[in-house]
């Protein structure tokens, strides 16, 4: 016969060691765990801050482009706009 996979009971008491066993690392090593965690959040902030910037600089560029080339009347096919923006 192949191998066969464990049993569910086997497999949630393997998870469950595994979960002891890194609740133990974490507590044993507090520094390494805070400062690990701590740039962790910083890195997800950073990013954070760089897609609110990135779509408020792409926005701006927007509407730098069409208010200055275009000019007030643009005239689009019906249904480029979703009906709520359309300024009528």
């Amino acid at each position: 016969m192949g191998c066969l996979p464990a049993r569910p009971e086997k497999r949630e008491a393997g998870m469950l060691k595994l979960f002891k066993i890194a609740v133990r690392n974490l507590s044993r090593y507090k520094r390494r765990t805070l400062l690990t965690s701590s740039l962790i959040a910083i890195g997800v902030m950073f990013v954070l801050v760089f897609i609110a910037a990135s779509g408020s600089f792409k926005y701006i560029m927007i509407g730098q482009i069409t208010d200055s080339m275009i000019g007030h009347l643009q005239v689009h096919k019906r249904g480029m706009w979703p009906p709520s923006t359309a300024c009528l």
